[in-house]
Formats: structure tokens, sequence, C-alpha cells
């Protein structure tokens, strides 16, 4: 049976009323797109279309094909859902009778519509947000484990499957889904092929299938919440969160894990090391998403358990890295420690600081601050007011050279000395002793890890010893395998030969059998058509007088109704009641008295009678012929009828009796010649069975005597395997005991990479600022008390920037004002005038307008002129404002030559029915479907799908006389089985009218 297309299904729930069985659905709606048309969520297996039913949304999932048990199971996933109560999962209902299209019934799935938007464009939406993406991490996690606990499995986790509603995590798409009460069958699906695990087959059914698709989403959850540009860094959003398949099947060559190991951010370069461990395992051993894992939520990491012991077996601890910045730093080991960081945040950890005795380390910087300040108070009585420029400006510089040697030399003695202070100080000496403790354990690590790296190699000598054993012993089994066979051989070659030699009989015999058939079926057919040729000459015949009699019955019937109706009837416009028996006079007189005499071409040569006039008796001559078409006989009278069948009646029962007369010989003379040609197959088919029976004895004696000679042989083989088993099993323990040591030293590795994070703020800087502002620790009085002394520090720091900021510029102003007095001065012994001038210039202030004014004409007045100064124009430059350039139209893409559309051409115009035109094809083609979409909707409507491959043909056919006149975009997906496609080819299109 040809299951319905996307297509097919969007067509048929058009018509609720008329395609559904079940009575809510019958009286719904179903919800459509822009185009009028039902809106589908097309996936690799089913469509999916929203319908209200008075009030209440459902969603009806349609499938693409038959599953195998597929109501069993619906039946049992439904049943063990409703036992488990779980928030995440919604209701649902199987219907075996769900939509009729084209008359045929097939099952539908009737599920509660859930609200809200997938997790990929939730994760897309909320990137700015870590709390969000956090959060999310949680919920995820949670929902995991609390399948796992009842041990289900959806089977396709994945971006568009998980749906978030009101903050919260709800699951669809339950074809692949997983209950204990499905046990021992085989998986119908795959899941989605940029979450799931490479090796994963059909045989693959159990709780453990969500486990590497959880690790993949939450170790994209958790990184992009750290680095949200991880996202457009990866190229992500393009049906994936992080990772895609070619990242699962070649982890070497995958970039987005390279970015990852490299991050920056510890945590992000733990969890690619990780879950690149994973990539490296089987789908059965990998872990599940169990709380084991570290959780991100801080009040969660009180509560967590401690990792599984997969961790010491997959996770690659590198080698230890010296803490970049760490006063006396040691080796540490980096990797393995994000486990108990997130376990313990950062946020719980409590900061160490300085304490103890300050009070030196204070007193030495406060003298240290008062000395710089000193010789600033009396820098500005450094340049006499009889200075000249240039000296005052020597003396400036002279002065400050020695200030900055002097600030130099005082603030290294100072630092020295708190360095000294620093080095003593019991905080630094307890985190040294913190780094002490972890380097030794990181060196027992290593000694643990060497330990663990040498038994694969006490593992690979016992397999080869184990196999040089087993090779001896297998060359004996082989030796007398080869004898064996080449005894079976002979026995099969004989009974080969003979029955290749009646093989070769039996073909002759239905060649012979082939051939004389042959020829009576040719004879037969001969005969058959001559006489058929004779059966249809006489119905044609037959036929051809009853329908030319009719013809002339028809033809004699409009004849006469013409004829009566004589000329005097006739319209004729325009013509007074004393010209009309004129104008039928002339008639008459060329033999046109009645309708049926009238044409064009007679009426128009008459006198009298113009274009119109003869048109109107022309038309009136039709209309006449019309009536006596409608009125004229359809079909002979019976007696007629009858006539002529008598007529070809007796010759055609002669002829049909001797065809049947014919085929009975024919079918007498085939069935004696099969039984002849039958016997003698009998024949052949007994000496076969002989020549069988004697090849089976020969070969049951053969294999009986060998049997007995490779009995020694396998026990010595069972033997060894049993021995060397048992060795490798000794091994194997040992290997997991020192996996075990590992990991729990790796554990207080990062429980000491832990403390050592409480010393974080234990180094010179801030000692420093212990030193000068306090270390915020010394009770309520004490921080009153830091809060005084470091508003002095704040007071001192901010006379010292001032006067370094201030004092050059008013020293170098002290000495030009001293330079300009001295020339004043000099001028007022030559000129008085001059003088009273210059006063005026220099205490008048100008005031600058918009409009040119006069210039003050000198007088001979006492008091001073003032001088105005040119007036200020400020010209305004208006920067040119840049034209909205129109963004270019997007590039048609294309990339994969078996998923191209060829027609129309991107960015054309298109109107009437438009033939899509293209290739669709790849060998294992499951389908193809054409969809469109409006320029800046984003929701996609099926044109039209296919299952058979298409080379530069038609694709799809698309009315346009009813869309409107706008961009639309056409797009070509081409899937294999298993949902996979090639990139899609998406055009541009403008319809108009």
């Amino acid at each position: 049976m040809s299951w319905p297309t996307p297509a097919d299904y969007q067509a048929t729930i058009q018509n609720p009323n008329s395609c559904f069985e079940d009575p809510e659905l019958r009286n719904g709606t179903v919800i459509t797109n822009a185009l009028g048309l039902p809106k589908p969520i097309s996936g690799a297996f089913a469509t999916v279309f929203q319908m209200d039913c008075n009030g209440i949304r459902h969603a009806v999932r349609c499938l693409y094909r038959e599953y195998p048990d597929v109501e069993a199971r619906y039946m049992a996933i439904s049943s063990f859902l409703q036992q488990a109560k779980l928030p995440y999962t919604v209701e649902f209902v199987f219907l075996p009778r769900g939509i009729r299209v084209r008359g045929q019934w097939y099952p539908v799935l009737k599920m509660e519509w859930v609200d809200g938007e997938s997790l990929g464009s939730y994760v897309q939406k909320q990137l700015n947000s870590r709390e969000a993406i956090r959060n999310l991490a949680i919920k995820f996690q949670k929902m995991v484990c609390d399948l796992d606990k009842v041990h289900i499995a959806h089977g396709d986790l994945q971006h568009g499957n998980i749906m978030v509603t009101h903050g919260e995590l709800r699951l669809v798409d339950y074809d692949g889904m997983y209950v204990p009460s499905l046990a021992g069958m085989k998986s119908n699906e795959f899941g989605h092929r940029n979450y799931q695990h490479p090796s994963r087959s059909a045989k693959d059914y159990g709780s453990y299938l969500d486990h590497f698709s959880a690790w993949a989403i939450y170790v994209s959850i958790v990184a992009l919440s750290l680095d949200p540009s991880l996202w457009s860094k990866t190229n992500a959003g393009d049906d994936c969160l992080l990772f895609r398949k070619e990242d699962f099947e070649q982890p070497p060559r995958s970039s987005t894990l390279a970015l990852l190991e490299s991050h920056p951010n510890a945590t992000v370069r733990a969890l690619a090391n990780v879950f690149g461990s994973i990539l490296c395992i089987g789908l059965k051993r990998i872990p599940t998403l169990d709380g084991q894992q570290p959780p991100l939520d801080p009040e969660q990491a009180s509560n967590s358990p401690s990792a599984s012991n997969w961790w010491s077996d997959h996770a690659v601890i590198p080698e230890p890295k010296t803490r970049a910045g760490a006063v006396g730093a040691k080796s540490q080991p980096q990797d393995g420690s994000w486990i108990l960081d997130l376990l313990l945040p950062p946020e719980s950890v409590t900061a160490r600081s300085f304490t103890g005795a300050m009070s030196g380390p204070r007193l030495i910087a406060l003298i240290a601050v008062v000395v710089l300040c000193l010789p600033l108070m009396g820098q500005s009585l450094l340049v006499p007011p009889s200075a000249t420029v240039s000296s005052g400006l020597l003396q400036l510089a002279r002065w400050w050279l020695g200030y900055f040697v002097f600030a130099s030399t005082l603030l290294s003695a100072t630092a020295f000395v708190l360095d000294r202070f620093f080095a003593k100080a019991p905080a630094l000496a307890e985190k040294r002793a913190c780094e002490e403790r972890e380097g030794k354990l990181s060196v027992r690590v290593k000694e643990l890890q060497k330990a663990l790296a040498d038994n694969p190699k006490k593992r690979t000598l016992l397999q080869s010893e184990e196999i040089q054993q087993n090779k001896k012993l297998s060359d004996a089994l082989k030796r007398l395998q080869d004898r064996e066979k080449r005894e079976l051989d002979d026995a099969q070659a004989a009974f080969r030969k003979a029955v290749d030699s009646i093989e070769e009989r039996a073909r002759r015999l239905d060649q012979n059998e082939r051939s004389e058939l042959t020829d009576l079926r040719n004879d037969r057919v001969t005969k058959q058509n001559a006489l058929n040729r004779e059966i249809d000459a006489v119905a044609s015949a037959w036929s051809g007088e009853v329908a030319s009699g009719l013809v002339i019955i028809q033809s004699s019937y409009i004849e006469n109704y013409l004829k009566s109706h004589p000329i005097g009837e006739a319209p004729m416009p325009g013509v007074t009641s004393g010209l009309r028996p004129k104008l039928e006079n002339e008639l008459r007189v060329r033999w046109i008295s009645t309708a049926f005499d009238i044409s064009y071409n007679q009426v128009a040569v008459v006198p009298g009678f113009g274009r119109k006039r003869t048109q109107a008796l022309v038309d009136w001559r039709n209309s006449l012929e019309r009536q006596a078409r409608r009125k004229m006989p359809k079909d002979l009278n019976p007696e007629a009828k009858n006539a002529i069948a008598a007529k070809y009646a007796a010759r055609r029962k002669a002829l049909e009796v001797e065809r049947e007369a014919l085929e009975v010989e024919f079918s007498a003379r085939e069935k004696s010649m099969r039984g002849l040609f039958d016997r003698e197959r009998e024949v052949l088919g007994r000496e076969r069975q002989k020549a069988q029976e004697q090849a089976t004895q020969d070969v049951e004696r053969i294999k009986k005597r060998y049997a007995q000679e490779y009995a020694a042989p396998s026990q010595d083989l069972a033997q060894l395997e049993k021995e060397f088993s048992a060795k490798l099993h000794e091994n194997d323990e040992q290997a997991k005991r020192l996996g075990e040591e590992v990991f729990a030293a790796s554990r207080e590795v990062a429980k000491r990479s832990h403390e050592y994070k409480s010393y974080r703020n234990i180094d010179l800087s801030n000692f420093l600022k212990a030193v000068l502002f306090g270390s915020g620790h010394a009770g309520p009085t004490g921080r009153v008390r830091e809060l005084g002394l470091g508003l002095v520090y704040l007071a001192f720091s901010g006379f010292i920037f001032f006067q370094l900021a201030i004092s050059p510029i008013y020293s170098l102003s002290q000495t030009l004002y001293a330079a300009s007095a001295l020339a004043r001065a000099e001028a007022t012994e030559a000129n008085p005038l001059l003088v009273s001038a210059s006063l005026a210039t220099l205490t008048a202030t100008p005031t600058p307008t918009a409009l040119p004014t006069e210039q003050p004409t000198a007088t001979e007045s006492p008091s001073p002129t003032v001088t105005v100064a040119p007036t200020v124009m400020r010209v305004l430059t208006v920067a040119p404002i840049p034209s909205k350039v129109p963004a270019p139209s997007p590039i048609p893409v294309c990339p994969n030559p078996n998923a191209r559309i060829t027609y129309p051409a991107h960015n054309s115009a298109v109107r009437g029915i438009v033939q899509v035109r293209g290739t669709a094809s790849r060998p294992d083609l499951n389908y193809y479907k054409v969809q469109l979409r409006l320029d800046g909707v984003s929701d996609w409507s099926e044109l039209h799908q296919g299952r058979s491959p298409v080379i530069d043909g038609v694709l799809a056919e698309w009315n346009t006389s009813a869309a409107e006149q706008r961009a639309y975009w056409l797009r070509l997906i081409v899937a294999d089985p298993s949902g996979n496609y090639y990139d899609p080819c998406e055009i541009r299109v403008l319809v108009t009218q």
C-alpha cells in the first residue's frame, strides 16, 4: 500500500468533517498559514497539523509509511506514560482509523497541543541571559534524570522535540520512544543525525538510547551559558545546537570540539574533554546524565552525589600545568577539577585575606605618602618674579627632575620594605603549603596513571601469548578442515556433474516445449485475428448504416421545417408596409420564397436589400434552423433499427460461433502437448532426487568421520580460552582498581585545587590594598577605622595627583607672567601711551558677536581704549547623510547538484501555472519535497512531495493565479530513509498577474 505524502494529507485535512472518524476531530477546525492552507510541521517520519476542537487544541500526527507493530507500540507507550505521570510528556490517543485519504483509512496520533517554542529557538533568544540558559541546563538535567529513573528513553532527543513552555520542558514526537514493556523489540527510527551516536543501529533499543544525545545537548547548553559567542563561532542553529553528525564521526577533524578544547574557560575545556571521551566508547556504555556530572546550581551542589567510576575509565587527565601568576606555584592538575569546582562553585568558597599585625606596613606607607607630599607644597615658590622666561623654565625643569628622582627612590624603597612584610605574611605561607600538598597529590596521580598505562601492556603480552598458542591449535584444525573441505568438494562436484546433465536435458525439454507451444499459439492467433476482423467489419457496417439513416432523416426534417416558413414571415427592418410587398416580390423572382432558400450572397444582390436587411434575413433563417435542430429526431424509429439489426445479426452470430469452436480446439491441443512434456519432466525429477540422496549420504559419511578427529584440538582450544580468560579477567580487575585509585586521587587533587581558590586574593596587589585600605574582616570598629584610614589615603593621593597635574601648569604660567611683567616695565619708560593701551588690553574682556562691528577710533581721552577682538565666525560643516542603500537580494544557495532547482531562475518573475524544474536524486532516496513561503515569513508550506528521483525534470507545479503579487521563496529538500538530507536549495521569485 502506497502511503500518502504530506501534500496528500494537507489537501485532505481541509475537510475535517469527511476525513476523520473521531467525533472531536470531525467537528474541529484546522489551523492555516498565510496562504490559507493547513499549516504542516513536517518531519522525517510524520507531518503534524494543529486542530482547534471547540477551544481545545490537538496535534494530529500523520505517518508517512507503515511501521512494524505501530499500534502495539503506541498502546504500550500510552499505558506506561499514564502510570509514570511525568510532567514532561503529553497525553495522546492512537487512532487506527484516523484519517481517510483517497478512500483509504490510515492511522494517526491525536496528541495534546503544546504551546511554547522549541529548545533551539529558546536557546537562541536567551543567549544574552546567562541565568536563563543556566536554569535551562538544570531543568534539562532533571528531566533526563527523571526519565532514566523509570527506564524511559525518548529515542530522538533534539532541539525540535523538546518544547519550552512557560519555562518548563515538554517532550513531543514519541515515534521512537522506549518503555520497559517494549524490551526485545527493534527500534523503528534512528533519531536526528546531529544528536545521535555514530554507531546507533536498529538493534539499539533500550533505556540507554538517550544517554548520548542528552550529553550532546547538556554540553552545548552549558558551553553557551559560559560563552554565548560559541553560537556564532560554530554556526549553530542550522538544525543543531553546537554539534553536528560530522563532529561525532571524525572527532579529530571537528572544528567545534577543537574550539571547545582550546577555550579560555576551564569549565568549557573540561566539558569538551569529557564529551570527547564519550565519543570513544560504545553507545551502551555511555553513562547517563543522572546528576553525577557537575550541576550548575549552587543550591543543588551540596546534595549532588559524587562522580561515578566511569570518569576514571574514560576521562583523559592531561599533564599538570603551572598556575600562571601564582607566587611560588607548583605543578597542578587542571583537568578533572571542574567536577568539584561546580559541586562547590566559587560563590560558596570563603576567600582568605591578610590578617594579623598590619600597623608596621601601614605606618611605612603613610610616612612615604607624607614625604611625597611635602616637596609639592612649596613648589609654587620656585620662580621669583624677576626671572626671565628662559631662566624660569630651566629652574622649573631642574626642580621636577630632582623631584622625580627622589620620588622614584622613595617608592622603590617603600615597595621593597612592603614586599618583605608580604613575604612573611601567614596567609602566603598557608597558600604555599596548599600548593605543596596539591603538588604531592599530582605526583601520586602521575604514578597511578603510569601504572594504569602499563596495565594494557601486560594485557597485550597475555593476548600475544594466547594468540601464539591458539595459532598452533588453529593450524591443526585448519589442516583437518582443508582435508574435509577437499573431500566434500569432490562429493559436491560429482553431484553437480550429475545435476548439470539432468538440468541440460531439462533445458532442452523446456526449449522444445516453448517452441511447439509458440507455433500452436501463433496458428491460433492468426485464425482468431481473421475472425475478429470479419466480426468488426460486420459491426462497423451495422453502425454505419444506422448513422447514415439517422443523418438522412434529420436533414430531411430540417429542410421541411425551413420550407414551412414563407418569406412573408421574415423580418425586414426599416421597410414600410407599402414597400414590403415589392421587396417580397423581388425575392420570389429570384427563387427565394421560403427560409430554406435564403443565403447571404443570394439576398445581398436583390435590389432594396442592403447589408442590414440581408443580415436580418440570414439571422432569421439561422434561428429557424436552430429551432429545427432542437426538434429533429435524435434516433431512428424502432422499425428501421430492427430492420438493420436483422440484416447483420445472423452473420455476426455465425462468426462468433466459429471463433468459440476455434478456441476449444486449440485449448485441447495445448493441454495434450503440455501433458506429454510434464511426463518427461517427472522422469528427470526422479533422476535428480536419486542423485541428491546419494550426495547427502556421501557428505554425512565424510562429516561423521572428521567430527571424531576435531574433538581433541577443539577441547585444547576451549581449555586454552578458559585459562587466558581467567588471566585477562584478573588483569582487568587490577586495571579497574587502579582506575578507582586514579579517580580518588584526581578527586583529592580537585579538592586541593578548589581549596587553592580560597587563596586567590593572596598576592602582592591585594596585600597593598589591605595595607592601604584594610581587609574588611576586623569587626564593626575595625571597619570604621579602616574606612577612616582609607579616606586619609584617598585625600593624600588626591592631593598628590592634583599637584602632579596642576603644579607644572601653574609654575609655567607664573614664569610667563613674571616675564611679561618685566617686559611691560621696560616699555613704560619708553612709551606711556603704549602702557595705557596694554593695560586696557589686559583688563578688558572682548565679547565676540555674530556680525562684524565698527573698529573704535582712538581719542585723546585719558580713559583706556578698549580693543575689540576680531569677530569669531563658526562654520558649520554638515556631514553628508548616507543614503539608504538597499541590501542586495540573497544569492540562491544550491550547493549540491543532486538537490537543485533550475527553473524558475532566482529573482525571476512568474505567473499562471509554474512548473518547478530541477534535479532531486540520491542512491537511497526516501522522498523529496518542494516547499513555499512568503518573503519575510519564516514558516514553510509544502507544495509537493515525491518519492521517485527526478533528473532535470518537473519537481512540482504551482498555480500562482490565487497568490498575492509579491516575493516568495521556493525550497527543495532531498532526504534518505533516516531523515538525513542534502543542504537545501532555496530560490526567490516574484509573482506577477
